[in-house]
């Protein structure tokens, strides 16, 4: 007579629960990397956005004027002038890629010519729930992050 051999309900329910766990790791890691890139990939728009188009055009003179960042929750706005005004023609704005609360001390304004910062020096950050990185403006235009 032979035999048939089957999973108990046991076995079944073990490997099921491990199948759980594994599965539950792998989205909270997954998670965590989502959110740290999304903070990179804010901070990197953010620099290139300090260093061509606003650092650059103040050294060269361009419109032989001060060019600065101001920070708004769903958007960056590259301005002329010593302060941002939301009325000003010249305003380029940049949407921003994700709802990551971002923290500066001010405007950032690159003086004409010379490139240093007239107000906005800091450190800028940004967080989420679980990750945070930082931006550091020195007085003298120098971005370090």
């Amino acid at each position: 007579m032979s035999r048939k051999r089957a999973f108990s309900l046991i076995e079944i329910i073990v490997t099921l629960a491990l199948v759980g766990i594994i599965t539950l790791c792998g989205i909270y890691l997954s998670s965590k990397y989502i959110a740290q890139q999304n903070i990179l990939t804010e901070r990197d728009m953010f620099i290139s956005l300090l260093l061509v188009p606003q650092r650059m055009r103040a050294l060269t003179n361009i419109d032989d004027t001060h060019h600065g960042i101001h920070i708004e929750k769903e958007r960056f706005v590259l301005f002329e002038g010593e302060s941002f005004d939301p009325t000003h023609p010249s305003n380029t704005y940049v949407t921003r890629n994700t709802p990551i609360d971002i923290q500066t001390p001010s405007d950032i304004v690159f003086e004409k010519l010379s490139g240093n910062v007239i107000s906005g020096a800091g450190t800028t950050t940004f967080k989420t729930a679980t990750a945070s990185t930082s931006v550091y403006v020195n007085s003298w235009g120098r971005i370090e992050w």
